[in-house]
């Protein structure tokens, strides 16, 4: 008699919401998508069950996620882990790679529940809000933000890996209210003059296409930037954002 399935244990460390949906999962190079039950949603990932053994190639796939009629939250994602069930379907752990600015802003607010206004809404990520005053200096992050990293210097010893939902000062909502970014690099910094203090500069990378960080950029700078070719590359699944390798769990 086989061993039963281990437990599938959640190690998202963000805010859940429960969600039964079917959504669609897309593999490159494929034209029929495969059907699954989303069990839950985060700003990291998703949990859901799909029939059956995963195909050979499910390591990376856009999910089609319902949002509103003809207006689907489009994400790339990778496969964390799967666990066959006991009645043969699998249940798997999924992380978002990319979205566009668009979608992530579907995305938010899919996630954002309505609560009394005498309850305050859990945070569906860490937050990092960046504030700057000098024009000339929110003129260069916001350049750099358009390459798809930005490294700054902060007072928290962030996680490498994790997760955030980044803003910097005057940046407008239009975007989900904060940009998807994943800490790549920490690295302590020593202050000559004040021993006792220690600063991390860190540095970000962006989960979201450049060429969309670049529309946005200059939206918020109302003049155009200009990146290197390869900041332009189209995305490899038909209206997805691009797919992006990096990456473990959410």
């Amino acid at each position: 008699m086989p061993n039963p399935a281990p437990p599938f244990i959640q190690r998202r460390a963000h805010l859940r919401r429960p969600l039964q949906t079917l959504t669609k999962l897309v593999f490159s190079g494929t034209e029929t998508p495969l059907i699954a039950l989303h069990r839950d949603l985060s700003w990291g990932g998703a949990s859901l069950i799909v029939p059956g053994a995963l195909p050979p190639e499910a390591k990376t796939f856009q999910l089609e996620l319902p949002w509103k009629p003809d207006r689907p939250v489009l994400a790339n994602a990778r496969l964390l882990r799967a666990t066959v069930l006991e009645d043969g379907r699998t249940q798997i752990a999924v992380r978002f790679s990319q979205l566009t600015l668009e979608h992530h802003a579907r995305l938010v607010s899919l996630l954002e529940p309505s609560h009394p206004e005498d309850e305050a809404a859990p945070p569906l990520a860490s937050a990092l809000e960046f504030a700057v005053n000098e024009p000339a200096q929110r003129h260069r992050l916001l350049a750099e933000i358009a390459t798809g990293r930005l490294t700054l210097t902060v007072f928290h010893a962030y996680a490498v890996d994790q997760s955030i939902r980044f803003s910097l000062t005057g940046m407008t909502p239009d975007d989900g209210e904060g940009l998807r970014a994943r800490i790549v690099e920490v690295q302590p910094v020593q202050m000559a003059d004040d021993d006792w203090i220690t600063l991390y500069r860190i540095t970000l990378r962006f989960e979201h296409p450049l060429a969309s960080l670049k529309q946005s950029v200059e939206r918020q700078l109302d003049q155009p930037i200009h990146l290197p070719a390869f900041a332009t590359t189209p995305f490899p699944l038909a209206s997805a954002p691009g797919v992006n390798h990096e990456g473990s769990p959410a």
